[in-house]
């Protein structure tokens, strides 16, 4: 039995109880039962990819209040087991391939990273007639990695495994050119967006030494987010030119 959990359910316990009793009960409803009409055995789990660490109990006994030996023996106990994806060794020894597959895909922090987790999950199922579950894989290799993507760039149409991994190599080589040049666009950007600061700053200084902080006020003003560099000069020539700040917020109206 699979539970899949984005945060630290404290009533998982309780829960998972109540659905191996309804799974129990469906099979005797059903007439499904084999091993001699025995329920069969359970594997309750629970995938948890949230941030912090899983700290609720894992056995309804631990939500079940301390009594004596005599009574403690007569009560509920279920334990289940989580793979907290986020927080296990990729590495561990415990983990299977396809499980280990699972948690690098959740630690993944970049595209080169699932390209890896691809290329590995390639050889294990190169040989291998499960394809639903390269699809499986495939799809939630995009959904994880859809919000890594370059902005503006085109999402990853529904690739097979083998087709997601050339892509995500292709996308490994473009991006340090993308993010290069997007980086010189910004860094353009944001150089004149403070030259014109700079500039509209000092037409503000030059407004409050030649006639008075209320003229430099205004001025300021009118200028919030000018950015227009004939538009300021204009400015700049006014302010030499009137005589007094009145003038001077005359001509910007004209302007």
């Amino acid at each position: 039995m699979l539970e899949f959990q984005s945060r630290s359910d404290p009533e998982m316990a309780l829960r998972i109880l109540e659905y191996t009793t309804l799974l129990y009960r469906e099979l005797r409803r059903n007439k499904t039962l084999e091993l001699g009409g025995l329920l069969p055995p359970t594997l309750p789990v629970v995938v948890y990819s949230g941030e912090p660490p899983w700290v609720a109990a894992t056995n309804i006994r631990e939500l079940i209040a301390p009594t004596g030996p005599a009574l403690a023996a007569l009560q509920p106990s279920q334990r289940f087991l989580v793979l907290d994806e986020r927080h296990t060794a990729a590495d561990s020894p415990h983990l299977g391939e396809l499980t280990r597959a699972v948690v690098r895909l959740e630690q993944s922090r970049s595209e080169a990273d699932f390209k890896l987790v691809v290329d590995a999950l390639l050889k294990r199922l190169a040989t291998s007639n499960e394809g639903g579950l390269k699809r499986a894989f495939a799809d939630w290799i995009r959904v994880l990695s859809s919000g890594l993507q370059p902005v503006g760039e085109e999402p990853m149409a529904n690739l097979s495994l083998e087709d997601l991994a050339m892509t995500l190599e292709e996308r490994v080589k473009q991006w340090p050119q993308q993010w290069l040049r997007k980086g010189r666009e910004q860094g353009l950007e944001q150089g004149l967006a403070q030259g014109f600061s700079h500039e509209r700053a000092l037409l503000h200084r030059q407004a409050s030494s030649k006639f008075d902080a209320e003229t430099a006020g205004q001025l300021a003003a009118a200028l919030e987010g000018v950015s227009d560099p004939e538009r300021l000069a204009e400015v700049g020539e006014a302010i030499v030119r009137c005589e007094t700040g009145s003038e001077l917020l005359r001509r910007l109206d004209a302007v």
